[in-house]
């Protein structure tokens, strides 16, 4: 009996390869090596200067030897972890000091320093560094950069402990990309010159209805990013951006701080993504968080929202597109700006929530919550009912935003009071 298990074993490896941990140094290594730790690769199949000839299996370890910059681009092979002794994985522990770089100094037909394509699945980046070091002027679109389309998905990708840096993105996941993980990492000064002047520290832009994301985001800071923008005449410098289709993503936990030249764009900009579970994290933009167009069914609760210029949080309809069906409970938010409403709700907001928050405002000729117009209609003729156990603090009445071509313009409290009698001298 033990024979026959021990035969069907080695027939379960024999079809599947035996998973391997491999050690590379651009240094010392040589491509006809073994790939042990005493006889290291140079560089890892994949890279630019080694494409995958050397097959890897899935399972495989590849451990970059930390300290080290390869210059070139480099392309996974499925279900492979590349880590680095900044990362989480035992087998790489001891291998050098410091981050392990892969650096794309020309942009050529580059997207990215490290770029994963559908189908794809079950890659692990785990304490890798993606840069870009050109000084012409120009970048790559993104540090990392993940693309699945409707047919060929990327599946279950994780991006641990790892950094993007000095490319136009720090991370990108574009099209059909799903159940990914992006935690404990950083992406930071990330920048372009280009006329469209546009940078996130993490980009998740969908492609087509029915696209998905079912992610988690979580544990990371995104900071620096878009410094370069407001020269452009453009307030696009952003902690995290998702846009289009989206859906089912967790984010939590996460820094997005001092993005854009003042900083001069919101922290978070999301327009598109629905069902999304948004908590604990701490945000700090000229607007803290733009969540429009389409951002249906949110729940966002315990963050905390700073807006230096434009307002904490601005929710609701943009560009044709409503948003419904969210709730926005127990977040801290604060408004840094005189004369600007901390919060903007704009309708429908019959089938969303805000309720039992803390909002914070610098100057007592800040509205704690502006009702903006749609379509003609005050905004609050849906909302009011559905506003409630709201703390202020430091803040004016409620508001109205009357004009919708360009900055606000608010009721004085006898006006608003006119209107709408019993929220007059404040919210609850």
């Amino acid at each position: 009996m033990i024979g026959v298990w021990v035969f069907l074993v080695w027939m379960l490896l024999a079809g599947q390869g035996v998973a391997s941990t491999y050690y590379v140094d651009i240094i010392s290594g040589l491509d006809s090596s073994a790939g042990t730790r005493t006889e290291p690769w140079k560089y890892m199949p994949g890279m630019t200067q080694r494409p995958a000839s050397t097959p890897l299996v899935a399972g495989d370890i590849v451990c970059l030897k930390g300290g080290v910059v390869w210059d070139g681009a480099l392309t996974p092979p499925a279900g492979v972890t590349i880590a680095s002794v900044t990362g989480s994985r035992l087998e790489c522990q001891g291998w050098g000091v410091g981050e392990a770089v892969i650096d794309v100094p020309s942009v050529a037909n580059k997207l990215g320093a490290i770029m994963l394509f559908g189908p794809q699945d079950a890659v692990v980046l785990d304490g890798i560094s993606a840069i870009n070091r050109n000084t012409t002027g120009l970048y790559t679109r993104c540090g990392i950069y993940v693309e699945g389309s409707s047919s060929d998905h990327v599946a279950n990708p994780v991006i641990r402990r790892s950094s993007g840096r000095y490319s136009e993105n720090g991370v990108c996941l574009i099209g059909y990309v799903d159940g990914f993980t992006i935690e404990d990492s950083q992406f930071t000064d990330n920048d372009t010159t280009k006329p469209a002047c546009s940078s996130s520290g993490i980009l998740l832009s969908a492609k087509g209805t029915g696209d998905t994301h079912d992610g988690l985001v979580q544990r990371n800071s995104a900071t620096r990013n878009g410094r370069s923008c407001f020269d452009q005449g453009m307030n696009e410098g952003r902690g995290l951006t998702l846009k289009n289709t989206g859906t089912k993503v967790v984010v939590q936990d996460n820094w997005f701080y001092d993005n854009g030249a003042l900083p001069d764009g919101p922290a978070v900009d999301a327009g598109g993504y629905t069902e999304v579970t948004f908590r604990r994290n701490v945000l700090h933009g000229f607007v803290g968080a733009e969540i429009k167009a389409g951002a249906n069914g949110w729940d966002a609760y315990d963050n905390v929202i700073i807006g230096t210029h434009g307002g904490a949080l601005q929710y609701g309809y943009w560009g044709g597109k409503e948003s419904v069906g969210s709730h926005w409970y127990r977040n801290d938010l604060w408004s840094m700006s005189p004369d600007r409403g901390a919060v903007s709700l704009s309708s429908p907001g019959d089938t969303s929530t805000f309720n039992d928050n803390t909002i914070h405002c610098l100057s007592a000729t800040s509205p704690a919550i502006v009702f903006e117009q749609k379509s003609g209609q005050w905004a609050q003729n849906s909302w009011n009912r559905h506003v409630s156990g709201n703390l202020t603090i430091g803040c004016g009445p409620f508001s109205a935003e009357v004009n919708l071509t360009g900055g606000h313009t608010f009721r004085t409290r006898e006006q608003h009071k006119a209107v709408y009698p019993l929220q007059a001298d404040g919210p609850n």
